[in-house]
């Protein structure tokens, strides 16, 4: 959402993400463990990219990534997230280099997400990390 929707184009998309809500708030209802934690990874985005006043909530953002690494806690997925929106968004710069070391960290093959995927979060990683003062 933040990175596709800017400006204007927010307020013209805002019922299409509210489908967006009901559909993973539903997930939530039948399996909230889902995935592991893709369903609560993908609500802690929503809340973070929604606006506040559309439905936004930094606090259940923080929740949902909690849960996501609880049910997946060897996933570079939920941790690569938690620092490329959630922790730059609250301005947490050790939040953001502590998840990404943690990332850096962990052995591709070995990792709960699929390789290809964690070959490109360690990559990612790697890069934002080297660019933190842009960041920050």
């Amino acid at each position: 959402f933040k990175e596709c929707l800017r400006g204007p184009a927010v307020l013209f998309h805002l019922d299409w993400m509210k489908q967006t809500e009901r559909l993973l708030k539903h997930l939530v209802s039948i399996d909230p463990d889902w995935g592991p934690g893709m369903v609560q990874f993908s609500l802690a985005i929503y809340y973070l990219g929604m606006p506040e006043r559309y439905g936004g909530d930094m606090v259940e953002s923080a929740r949902s990534l909690d849960r996501a690494i609880t049910l997946a806690p060897d996933s570079l997925l939920m941790r690569w997230g938690r620092a490329k929106y959630f922790h730059r968004k609250q301005r947490d710069r050790e939040g953001f280099r502590q998840d990404l070391a943690w990332v850096l960290a962990q052995d591709p093959d070995r990792a709960g997400s699929p390789r290809r995927w964690n070959l490109y979060f360690q990559r990612d990683a790697q890069a934002m990390l080297a660019r933190i003062d842009a960041w920050f």
